[in-house]
């Protein structure tokens, strides 16, 4: 019985991910129901996701880390574009973590895709708000964040996490 449900429950994160049914070349790209997430996503890219149905473009890059206007172009296609520049360590806190939720909170239903540099960050977020405000474990939490890209900032959010 015991291995019936860890089975189940492994089977459950496989398969809670849904395939695009186009080619991104947006790197460490998932989908979370109605959320794309992961790294910058080329003109290329939105272009194809806006013809998906895709309405929000959230962006955690800052301005410093970007050569083009993203913003103007996602306009253009037809786009709401929202920026929430998380740059360096310090911000990767529950702020933050916080003001992501809200702005996808606010997407309700409609297609939204939500991007930094590799989707690190977005995990990385993802996971401080899973412990600190769904109560997650805080192994359940780091899991979470892993499956929304979070890589490198693994150690820092399980310190953040663990801290008193």
């Amino acid at each position: 019985m015991k291995f019936f449900i860890k089975y189940s429950f492994i089977l459950t994160i496989l398969f809670s991910f849904k395939v695009l049914s186009v080619d991104l070349d947006m790197l460490n790209a998932v989908v979370h129901e109605n959320v794309v997430s992961g790294g910058q996503p080329t003109k290329g890219d939105l272009t194809q996701l806006k013809q998906q149905g895709y309405k929000h473009v959230i962006n955690l890059r800052s301005e410093g880390e970007q050569d083009w206007d993203e913003g103007q172009y996602v306009q253009s296609l037809g786009m709401n574009y929202h920026s929430l520049p998380i740059a360096g360590k310090d911000a990767i806190n529950l702020e933050n973590a916080k003001a992501l939720n809200k702005l996808l909170a606010k997407m309700q239903d409609d297609k939204t895709i939500v991007h930094c540099g590799s989707g690190n960050r977005i995990g990385a977020l993802v996971a401080i708000h899973a412990a600190k405000v769904e109560g997650l474990t805080v192994d359940e939490a780091l899991a979470k964040g892993k499956a929304w890209g979070m890589t490198r900032l693994e150690p820092l959010v399980k310190q953040k996490l663990t801290e008193k």
